[in-house]
């Protein structure tokens, strides 16, 4: 759509919706949210992710969503940081430039998802569509919670179906990769000799109208905004330059991530559980090691034995809070380390010390995952766990 001039990366995304505004105010006034803001986190807009509607209960319209009506069980979107000074993931920001896309083509966005980029990438298993269509119902695998009892319903519903409703496969995903990787190997028309060489050398890459988009575009789609994020996906960067990309999935009952690298070596992993984190991390570091990813391979650190009575210190709930949602790191005491559950693996890990300075210390499981210990300029005692800064409960 910004290829065609529906839609502009850099013009304020009000310009685009009639449905509904995003609220303005003085941060808007002072820097108008953009589609580039929306698609790399950095808007300042709220509402991080949805829990999604079982298929009993009522369901809210995306637009009640976003005005955060009773029906919606979250908060309403708005912007409450100065844009483009932070990143802050926001399904909120994505549910915004949703609505954006079908104000300007009067078009669904299931319908717009199929036309532009489902069809052309050969995804014929895959659908936005929102409650899930009768044909795909007898496919799907049931999500399981992390005490391994099914979703009630056996999957959520989701309105907000940019941030939250892409139903696929792992074959859907790695040919959605491959067009990306393609787009990223076009060649300027005075390069075109250059062409046949370079698909007969990579061997893996098809011929380039296979390509989900301009070489231009997908320059801009995997260029860094901020924290390590493009226009959408998340990038595996070398020297400042994106040599991949990668996403997670984590909607109830399912845990996913698909990541790719622009030499054509990637991969899909899914599970139908809450507790899938873990089974990703062991199967992406196996894969990473048999094909030789510049990423995800297996560290070795040396343990720092720590005495019970300091271990016993760091021990408790810690808490932060997110516009509707609280997030806690539960620790406590186990053999020689800590055992330590956290919002992204919910299934308990044993944690040993592998950094220990002054007051602070950090602690690494098994799978690789580090949580890092220490104080605040409070003098309050916190955890720092995917870049999210916990504290402890009563401290």
């Amino acid at each position: 759509m910004v290829e065609s001039g529906q839609l502009s990366l850099d013009q304020p995304i009000n310009n685009y919706l009639k449905q509904w505004q995003l609220p303005e105010n003085t941060f808007t006034q002072q820097v108008p949210v953009t589609l580039t803001h929306l698609l790399s986190h950095t808007g300042g807009v709220t509402v991080h992710g949805f829990h999604g509607y079982a298929q009993s209960a009522p369901q809210p319209t995306v637009l009640q969503v976003l005005n955060g009506e009773a029906i919606a069980q979250s908060d309403s979107v708005e912007v409450n940081t100065l844009p483009g000074t932070q990143f802050r993931y926001s399904g909120g920001g994505s549910t915004v430039f949703q609505v954006a896309m079908e104000d300007v083509s009067q078009q669904s966005f299931t319908q717009l998802m199929q036309d532009l980029v489902l069809t052309p990438t050969g995804m014929t298993s895959s659908t936005y569509e929102q409650p899930l269509p009768k044909t795909f119902t007898a496919d799907i695998t049931s999500g399981h919670l992390v005490d391994g009892n099914v979703v009630e319903g056996l999957w959520h519903n989701y309105p907000t179906q940019s941030a939250a409703s892409l139903w696929t496969t792992p074959t859907d995903l790695a040919k959605f990769s491959l067009a990306v990787i393609n787009a990223s190997k076009k060649k300027s028309h005075s390069s075109q000799e250059n062409s046949d060489a370079l698909q007969e050398k990579s061997g893996v890459l098809q011929e380039k109208s296979d390509a989900l988009f301009s070489k231009n575009l997908c320059e801009k789609f995997l260029t860094n905004q901020k924290n390590a994020w493009g226009l959408g996906p998340r990038l595996f960067l070398e020297d400042g330059t994106a040599i991949g990309f990668h996403h997670g999935g984590a909607n109830a009952g399912y845990r996913c991530n698909t990541l790719a690298f622009l030499d054509g070596r990637g991969a899909v992993i899914m599970t139908n559980s809450d507790a899938g984190n873990g089974l990703v991390a062991e199967m992406q570091t196996a894969l990473a090691e048999l094909y030789d990813w510049p990423a995800h391979k297996r560290e070795c650190k040396a343990w720092l034995p720590m005495a019970e009575a300091e271990r016993t210190s760091l021990t408790g709930v810690y808490s932060f809070a997110y516009d509707d949602i609280v997030l806690e790191v539960k620790v406590e005491l186990c053999l020689e380390g800590l055992t330590i559950l956290t919002p992204w693996y919910p299934n308990l890990r044993d944690f040993l010390c592998t950094e220990q300075d002054n007051d602070s210390s950090s602690f690494t499981s098994p799978l690789g995952s580090i949580v890092t210990f220490g104080s605040n300029e409070k003098g309050q005692r916190i955890v720092t766990s995917n870049g999210v800064v916990f504290i402890q409960s009563g401290a």
